[in-house]
């Protein structure tokens, strides 16, 4: 069951994070880092379960957090700019 959990979650969360990277929000965002955690959890309850097969695993998941990783960072900092750009046009 925390097999089926960790491959939707993660299957979702590539999903999620290139929606959100294309169309930015804080609240999608917050959706995405949820997905995240949920698939690292998942991931970590798995290698607990089941250490011998550690090495492919961690490789593979290595590889999804580096890339989910860096897809959230720039969408971060895209919903940033995107922030100080409208409080920087609001009238004083």
């Amino acid at each position: 069951m925390i097999l089926l959990m960790h491959i939707l979650s993660a299957l979702v969360s590539v999903g999620v994070t290139t929606v959100v990277f294309r169309h930015p929000t804080t609240k999608r965002l917050v959706v995405s880092y949820g997905f995240i955690i949920a698939t690292v959890v998942s991931g970590s309850a798995l290698i607990i379960e089941n250490p011998a097969g550690m090495l492919r695993a961690c490789t593979t998941g290595l590889l999804y957090v580096t890339v989910v990783t860096i897809l959230t960072i720039a969408t971060y900092l895209r919903v940033r700019a995107r922030q100080a750009q409208d409080s920087s046009t609001l009238p004083r």
